[in-house]
């Protein structure tokens, strides 16, 4: 059975910088060489895709233009709230 949680999931997601582990350049698998799976894109520039963790496991990933900045932003942030 499809669950619709999945598909929805993103559009009105929120992430709370209290709920975030990690965030980082995303250094996973690049669909675009594979096309044989079932993702809605399959070109993509990946070079600024970035990867966020959160504390019940879920993962985001999120295109940004200039990601090192906002990452090391955000692991300020982090840093910040862990201290």
């Amino acid at each position: 059975m499809l669950n619709f949680g999945y598909i929805l999931r993103g559009f009105n997601d929120e992430i709370f910088m209290k709920d975030i582990i990690e965030c980082k350049l995303y250094d996973g698998y690049r669909y675009c060489l594979d096309r044989s799976g079932p993702y809605s894109v399959y070109f993509f520039k990946w070079d600024d895709l970035v990867e966020i963790k959160t504390k019940n496991n879920k993962c985001y990933l999120v295109p940004l233009k200039n990601s090192e900045i906002f990452i090391e932003e955000v692991n300020k942030r982090i840093n910040c709230l862990n201290n």
